[in-house]
């Protein structure tokens, strides 16, 4: 059984990397058009914020 928990927490944690690198390319994102003078949506800026708080989330699971 300690393997499978082992196992969950390692993907776990894989998954809340990938968030996070997916929010960060995001933010590039988000930086880009702000650089543009274009007016990205709400719903861009939301989902960067979701995925930095969907990886939060998942760490504090993982390490309680």
């Amino acid at each position: 059984m300690p393997e499978a928990a082992i196992l969950w927490r390692l993907v776990v944690v894989a998954t809340a990397l990938l968030l996070v690198v997916a929010g960060f390319v995001g933010l590039l994102g988000l930086g880009r058009a702000e650089w543009r003078r274009e007016r990205p949506s709400r719903r861009r800026y939301l989902s960067v914020v979701a995925r930095f708080g969907l990886a939060f989330l998942l760490v504090l699971t993982v390490t309680s």
